[in-house]
């Protein structure tokens, strides 16, 4: 068994692990955040409540569903990732952007008088919808970017990836990031 660096997800909490080659593992970073949690609030603040069932579990899978319908491209630039620190600091980093998000949010202001009421707040749901899955996938790039730094600054090539909760989109997002430095992501069951 190789050494390997995982980024492990249970119970909605990310932490990266490193494996060594006799199977031992130590937790690199063991800040607990609460990725269901995270994307609650944050949809909370986009005013996409209207979507919970009041079931944090079940919601917290609507608004991934939903997210697919956004345009996650909204937001591009990453954070600088302290790979010394213990946590991925991914509440401190979306505040940053929502606040940025909500600041620079289009208030459709040459619609009005033209469009609907119904038109207006139609607008304004796709916006945050954007705005919402664009900060998903910047939670996404935080946990790749901190496990890259760990594996590489340890030397290891292995990357492994072990989601409870399958989040297919991290999967997807995290393949093709290793890809990109020719290193083959690892599903673990």
């Amino acid at each position: 068994m190789y050494p390997n660096v995982t980024l492990l997800i249970k119970n909605n909490i990310p932490t990266i692990v490193y494996n060594s080659k006799n199977g031992e593992g130590k937790e690199l970073v063991n800040e607990e955040e609460d990725l269901q949690e995270i994307v609650l609030s944050l949809a909370k603040s986009l005013e996409l409540s209207n979507e919970f069932t009041g079931n944090s579990a079940d919601d917290f899978i609507n608004l991934l569903s939903l997210a697919e319908q956004g345009d996650e491209r909204l937001i591009e630039n990453l954070p600088e990732i302290n790979k010394l620190s213990k946590s991925f600091k991914v509440k401190e980093f979306l505040d940053i952007e929502l606040a940025k998000a909500i600041e620079n949010k289009n208030t459709f202001e040459e619609y009005k008088g033209e469009a609907s009421t119904e038109v207006l707040k139609e607008l304004e749901r796709n916006q945050n919808i954007d705005i919402f899955a664009s900060l998903l996938e910047y939670i996404y790039s935080i946990l790749i970017a901190k496990t890259i730094l760990y594996a590489a600054d340890l030397g290891i090539g292995d990357i492994h990836l072990a989601d409870e909760g399958k989040l297919l989109r991290l999967q997807a997002k995290m393949a093709s990031e290793l890809s990109k430095i020719d290193i083959e992501l690892h599903i673990v069951e």
